[in-house]
């Protein structure tokens, strides 16, 4: 089996995003062997659907989407391009975002104060305290001690 037909059996192409259903890394890009080399599969979709990927560039996507190889969603660019696009699509977190303004935050500045509450009472230990929340232990211990979730941030 050759090379393109050997990648394009991978695919499920039945959406605007083409699904790699091969291995996925644990970053979740798709991986690809070519030529022998293991690589992304966006970037073995790229080389093989558009053209060579010049050295220093990476390719990024217009979706979003880690594990999806359609051409028409990837383009090239370099680590500052890439951060740009990260920024400039809400996937950086800045310091400045703390708390609930985190999006990434799966705590709420109630469930901080209450946690810090339950602990401080002996009510619960950190891993309660953990499967409770839906956080880990390591989660827990920093919100305790402070590290996240700033006590001065406390306010409700």
């Amino acid at each position: 089996m050759n090379t393109m037909t050997r990648f394009l059996d991978k695919i499920d192409r039945s959406g605007e995003c083409w699904e790699w259903t091969a291995q996925i890394a644990m970053n979740g890009y798709g991986v690809f062997f070519l030529n022998g080399i293991q690589t992304g599969a966006h970037r073995a979709a790229y080389r093989l659907l558009v053209g060579e990927i010049p050295n220093g560039l990476y390719v990024l996507h217009h979706c979003d989407n880690r594990s999806c190889v359609n051409p028409d969603h990837l383009f090239l660019g370099t680590q500052s391009d890439n951060l740009q696009d990260a920024a400039a699509k809400g996937r950086m977190v800045s310091p400045a975002l703390a708390g609930e303004e985190n999006g990434r935050a799966k705590l709420t500045q109630n469930d901080v104060n209450a946690i810090r509450e339950l602990y401080a009472t002996g009510e619960l230990v950190q891993r309660e305290l953990g499967e409770r929340y839906g956080v880990g232990t390591t989660t827990i211990g920093a919100v305790i001690t402070g590290q996240n979730w700033n006590r001065r941030m406390d306010t409700g």
